[in-house]
């Protein structure tokens, strides 16, 4: 099914199972900037409550404060705020100054935090959204207001938020020595989904300030089991909404994680969309999705074999464009892997892994497509406009290596500004190296076109180990490089698995800036740097 839903209070009300009527009365609705709704609650000025079923995703109500000051010989600017909580998004609230065209301030007493801004809503007063609240907390919050005549007013108020989402945890713990207070590591934010690889165990995603605290988090704890659970591919996009893969179809959410946008695999015909989707200049998306095929092997006869499509999406849910890598390369090459098996939903037939697409990018200056091949141990260059497969970049591909080694069952190529590919190498499946011997790193590449060489300028210095699945390396705005060890300790079984985020200059990269790691039986697919809070614009 694709769904696309209206920026009007109603639809978003629609969507949490609430009553514009019976929840908010008289109040007005709260519109982010970026045009998608919540709903919302109120205490009055007299004290009165209006109940809120706990157990719908709609919004609560707090409390509320007035304040007042007076400026020359204007009367004076009295203020009624009232504050609104969102048991759907707890980590966040909005205020309403009952004046319009205010520039208001707002700081919390033990938490520098927090971030405000002001966000459009009723006209006829100031609606402000602070952002990055811990759950299920009391926060002692002081105001400013300055009207556009000079007049002024402040004040205090309590705001107690929602209760935690499922999977929330208040904070990962950061160390090293670009750590917390040193101000030396990168200043941003990031952002990374978690899953806990146990049956019906809460699928997250979070965004962690440079202390390690947990400034937004959606959690879901629906039923879905394994890789279909996990928010794949997850990004920020430039109107604040979340883009991601989950249970094979395409979602786009605002902040409070109302879902926008749904794009269903199953309405497009396509036996499950996955691993990656990302955003064209056009506004259509670019995702992975399975094909299936028979494949006559000279040694082990007729094959049902699981190839990759790329397919570019409309927002409303039409298939525009497709790539299929059987009619673009040789299924007859087999690499490690091959043997993992697929569901064909439409037969009920496993087929053998031949390609395993984990990663797209699109470079907007040449209009190609640059696609990371697990279990071919390549990346490859396609023309988005013809089709046609302009390089292989591995062993056994278009390019001679002229230094360094070649990379194995990689992930999450990215282009950097000098031309060069970053990548995540995690070092499985080299035919010329023993098991024992392989390790995984982040590794850069340049490459020429021209004389088709390839020449390995950069690999990470890290110790010895393997991240056998997943993985990512990004470059932060700092000009160091984040990098993401999936899947550490993943051959002691799934309960031995954790993840390690860390910060890497290329000159020491033995010595990580700082990082954190994950429990023991959970899993990051992506870490990825972002600048912003999900809801912010720039």
């Amino acid at each position: 099914m694709t769904r696309l839903l209206g920026s009007s209070l109603a639809s978003s009300l629609a969507v949490l199972g609430l009553s514009l009527a019976s929840a908010c009365g008289d109040d007005q609705p709260v519109q982010d900037g970026d045009g998608s709704s919540t709903g919302a609650s109120a205490e009055g000025s007299t004290g009165t409550t209006v109940a809120v079923d706990e157990s719908s995703s709609g919004p609560g109500v707090d409390t509320t404060a007035d304040g007042s000051s007076s400026s020359g010989d204007l009367p004076p600017l009295e203020l009624e705020v009232v504050s609104y909580t969102y048991p759907n998004q707890p980590m966040v609230i909005d205020l309403s100054f009952s004046v319009p065209q205010l520039e208001v301030t707002i700081e919390h007493e033990t938490d520098p935090g927090i971030r405000s801004a002001v966000i459009e809503a009723d006209p006829e007063q100031t609606w402000v959204r602070v952002r990055g609240l811990a759950p299920d907390t009391e926060h002692p919050l002081s105001w400013s207001a300055l009207a556009p005549d000079g007049r002024t007013a402040e004040g205090e108020l309590t705001v107690t938020t929602e209760t935690a989402l499922p999977g929330f945890r208040p904070s990962f713990t950061i160390e090293g020595p670009g750590g917390p207070g040193t101000g030396t590591g990168y200043g941003g934010y990031v952002l990374f989904d978690l899953l806990a690889l146990t049956p019906e165990a809460p699928a997250s995603i979070f965004v962690l300030d440079t202390e390690g605290t947990t400034r937004w988090h959606l959690g879901r704890s629906d039923g879905l089991i394994g890789p279909t659970s996990v928010f794949a591919g997850a990004k920020l996009r430039a109107d604040g909404t979340l883009l991601y893969l989950r249970d094979l179809n395409v979602y786009v959410i605002d902040e409070m994680g109302v879902e926008q946008l749904v794009i269903a695999s199953v309405d497009l015909g396509l036996p499950g969309l996955h691993h990656d989707v990302i955003e064209l200049p056009s506004g259509n998306f670019l995702a992975l999705a399975f094909t299936f095929r028979d494949i006559d092997y000279p040694d082990i006869g007729l094959t049902h074999v699981a190839g990759d499509l790329i397919v570019e999406l409309s927002p409303e849910g039409e298939l525009v464009w497709e790539w299929d890598s059987f009619d673009h390369l040789d299924p007859l090459r087999r690499r490690d892997g091959f043997d993992d098996l697929i569901l064909d939903p439409e037969t009920g037939e496993f087929g053998k892994d031949w390609t395993h697409g984990n990663g797209i990018v699109h470079r907007e200056d040449t209009d190609t497509i640059t696609f990371s091949m697990r279990h071919q141990d390549w990346i490859i260059e396609v023309d988005h406009g013809t089709g046609d497969v302009l390089w292989r970049l591995g062993e056994e591909g278009d390019f001679t290596l002229t230094a360094g080694t070649w990379q194995y069952h990689q992930h999450s190529p990215e282009w950097q500004d000098d031309g060069t590919l970053l990548l995540y190498d995690n070092g499985l499946g080299n035919p010329g190296l023993p098991d024992p011997m392989e390790t995984s790193r982040a590794v850069r590449y340049a490459i020429d076109t021209g004389a088709m060489e390839v020449t390995q300028v950069w690999e990470d210095a890290a110790e010895d180990f393997v991240s056998p699945i997943a993985g990512d390396s990004d470059r932060l705005p700092d000009g160091s490089i984040l990098v993401t060890d999936s899947s550490i300790g993943l051959e002691l079984g799934p309960q031995a698995i954790y993840s390690r985020v860390r910060e890497i200059d290329e000159p020491s990269s033995d010595v990580p800036q700082w990082w954190f790691t994950t429990e023991l039986g959970t899993f990051i697919y992506r870490c990825i740097p972002t600048e912003l809070l999900p809801g912010e614009l720039p």
